[in-house]
């Protein structure tokens, strides 16, 4: 839970220190994640996708 203080009634300020803190914590990110169920075996896969992808990425970007 994000908790902002508002001092001196100064509420600008707290919407961008909320905003910050809200980035900062990837809120939005776990909410996307959480909104539907995954089965652990798909979790997996996309996990070991994910990993080739970018293994194949490294490969095709090496500027040796």
């Amino acid at each position: 839970m994000l908790i902002t203080k508002v001092q001196k009634g100064n509420i600008e300020k707290a919407l961008k220190q909320m905003r910050r803190k809200f980035v900062k914590t990837q809120a939005m990110k776990n909410i996307r994640t959480k909104r539907y169920y995954t089965k652990p075996s798909e979790k997996r896969r996309d996990q070991i996708q994910k990993a080739k992808n970018l293994s194949q990425w490294k490969i095709d970007h090496d500027e040796d």
